[in-house]
């Protein structure tokens, strides 16, 4: 009976333990996010210094029918050459997804549209504005939250031993390139992968673990809700 009670509180602790280290992944990641857009915005107001001749007065996104709909204006674009969508699971990493030429207009600006048909539940976006003599600036960061469907990466095997030296990870993918994400339970992340994947299906990778101390972690996939926890023995 002792044995069991034991095993009843052992078992409630790393429920507990599960939980919060959830919690933490969320917080972390939105910290994360926050961070990034003010970096970001400070990189921005450097580069804008280069590009002179091109002045964005509007970027914005909204949810559409599970996609995401970017409506962007110019007041000067007299030199711009094209626009490079980038999205970002995280609000860090991010990846060009689309180039749309500059409209040929002799004054003022132009208004730009984009939709993204291949969004995550999370998704951050941001311009590189390129003109002719290859000058560029970016846009603010701004966040999509879109209807993408939980799709945790599945994990095997699960416990793992140290020495097997990795262990196999399926997910699945909407785009050519996604990230796998690494945490512990602190929410401080030990491994960040960029992968190319094959978009619109699931993938399978080895992720190595030889050189993660044992313990608990959690394995992500940026732009999606939650992760799928792992025990390293």
């Amino acid at each position: 009976m002792e044995n069991q009670i034991v095993l009843k509180k052992t078992m409630s602790f790393k429920g507990a333990t599960i939980l919060l280290a959830v919690v933490s992944f969320l917080f972390c990641n939105s910290i994360i996010a926050q961070q990034s857009k003010t970096e970001m915005g400070q990189v921005t107001e450097r580069k804008a210094s280069f590009s002179t001749t091109t002045e964005l007065s509007s970027f914005e996104g909204n949810e559409l029918n599970c996609y995401a709909r970017l409506v962007w204006t110019t007041s000067i674009q007299n030199e711009l050459d094209y626009f490079e969508v980038e999205w970002s699971g995280d609000g860090i990493v991010f990846t060009s997804i689309a180039e749309i030429d500059a409209y040929d207009v002799a004054n003022g600006g132009a208004t730009y549209n984009f939709t993204d048909e291949s969004t995550s539940e999370f998704n951050f976006y941001r311009l590189k504005m390129v003109e002719i003599n290859g000058n560029f600036s970016y846009s603010e960061i701004i966040e999509v939250i879109a209807c993408g469907e939980e799709i945790p990466p599945q994990i095997f095997p699960n416990p793992v031993s140290q020495l097997d030296g990795s262990v196999n990870v399926k997910f699945y993918a909407e785009r050519e390139e996604a990230m796998i994400v690494v945490m512990d339970l602190s929410g401080a992340v030990v491994k960040r992968l960029n992968l190319g994947v094959t978009p619109k299906s699931w993938n399978n990778m080895q992720l190595n673990i030889a050189d993660l101390p044992r313990g608990n972690y959690f394995i992500v996939q940026p732009g999606t809700k939650g992760g799928t926890s792992i025990v390293i023995n």
